[in-house]
């Protein structure tokens, strides 16, 4: 079994140099393919920033099309790590919970750091990310879950969801996630 699956159909191998730095095993590939035989099985998902943004990535519809293979994948056992959708006002159907994504900033923008506190330390999205100034892309909405961190005036820029055996986080946090959350995900 792998540690890591990427959805992503950029030619950008970032994730998996980073990944491999820590010595983590991580596959790459379209979700199309997430959660069939040409899937090896992982024990984290994660969708990168700005997946909805059509000049990164062509990937939405395939994305949205495998809920239930994501959920499935949740309930097993599985972390679900996704990240900004980059379009304002994006609901994310396809996953437990489905947050709506709203910008603090537009793409392009210079990056801005907010500082962000924790508010679930119990449940695995507390490693995701040390609180304090973070870069920030979004807050969520409408979620049907645990808000995990927040910035200093309240805004939801993590969010969280049991299901089964598994969890969803959602990041409006674009750094890469914290050696502990990888460790902890990947030794399960």
């Amino acid at each position: 079994m792998l540690d890591i699956t990427v959805l992503s159909d950029s030619k950008s191998r970032a994730f998996e140099q980073f990944f491999d730095a820590y010595g983590f095993s991580c596959q790459q590939m379209v979700p199309a393919l997430f959660g069939t035989p040409y899937c090896q099985p992982s024990k984290l998902l994660i969708i990168p920033s700005a997946f909805a943004v059509r000049q990164y990535y062509r990937m939405l519809p395939a994305l949205e099309g495998c809920r239930g293979r994501i959920e499935e994948f949740v309930e097993r056992g599985g972390i679900v790590l996704a990240y900004g959708a980059g379009i304002e006002g994006y609901k994310y159907g396809w996953l437990p919970g489905a947050p709506v994504y709203h910008h603090i900033f537009k793409i392009g923008e210079q990056f801005r750091q907010s500082e962000v506190r924790l508010l679930r330390s119990a449940c695995p999205e507390g490693l995701t990310f040390e609180p304090g100034p973070r870069n920030c892309d979004a807050y969520f909405t409408g979620f049907n879950g645990d808000v995990a961190m927040a910035t200093g005036d309240g805004r939801a820029v993590m969010v969280h969801k049991s299901l089964g055996k598994g969890h969803v986080i959602v990041s409006g946090i674009f750094d890469y996630p914290d050696e502990k959350l990888l460790k902890r995900a990947c030794s399960r």
